[in-house]
């Protein structure tokens, strides 16, 4: 099965249908909001920093950052750019998909 999609009246781009890993697994599948959140919290405690810190690093509130951890928050892609410069990191390593067994 192939999905397509179409990116302007002259380009459509095909992909195959695909099932990722928590889906093979019947597991749930995370929101963004809670990929978000996972990542957030373990790149800061693997740099060894708090939640003030790192809201103070992004010019962010304290609050805000627990927040985003706690999966409550539906945040910008600013916010994203400022976190992961504040975790020297790539938005993308801030979204990347979760291991089952973390989900």
């Amino acid at each position: 099965m192939r999905n397509s999609e179409s990116v302007d009246s002259n380009i459509t781009l095909s992909y195959p249908k695909h099932k990722n890993i928590h889906e093979m697994r019947n597991l749930p599948i995370p929101s963004p909001k809670q990929i978000l959140a996972y990542n957030l919290k373990r790149l800061r405690t693997s740099a060894g920093i708090s939640q003030e810190e790192l809201a103070e690093r992004a010019a962010l509130h304290r609050t805000y950052i627990s927040s985003i951890e706690r999966a409550q928050r539906n945040i910008s892609l600013e916010n994203i750019f400022h976190l992961a410069k504040a975790l020297a990191t790539s938005p993308e390593e801030l979204l990347k998909t979760i291991p089952p067994e973390q989900s």
